[in-house]
């Protein structure tokens, strides 16, 4: 478990869903410059334009209430998953080393 990671562990698995599923494309954008947060990139810290550097893929979990309903490796900063057609859901993306948010 990396910095952030211990944040948020959840409950599990989510029920399967009756009402079935579908695939959505995500990527991961840098709430400071809004580009993609992309694998061995450097990206800006707010305050200098090289201020971080990416070294590994963020981890993307998909969230209702506290259950699991999907998870993924960003790979590029990019990632496909399947979700549950009803539900309201929450995204949390971890990078240990990162803050991470939440929408």
């Amino acid at each position: 478990v990396g910095v952030g990671e211990a944040a948020f562990l959840g409950t599990g698995p989510a029920p399967a869903s009756s009402s079935g599923s579908y695939n959505v494309e995500v990527t991961a954008q840098s709430a400071v410059d809004a580009k993609t947060v992309k694998t061995n990139t450097i990206t800006s810290d707010g305050f200098e334009r090289r201020g971080f550097n990416i070294p590994q893929n963020a981890r993307l979990v998909v969230l209702d209430g506290a259950d699991v309903v999907g998870e993924a490796t960003m790979a590029n900063g990019k990632a496909s998953i399947r979700v549950p057609e009803e539900g309201l859901f929450a995204c949390v993306v971890t990078l240990p080393g990162y803050f991470h948010y939440f929408d």
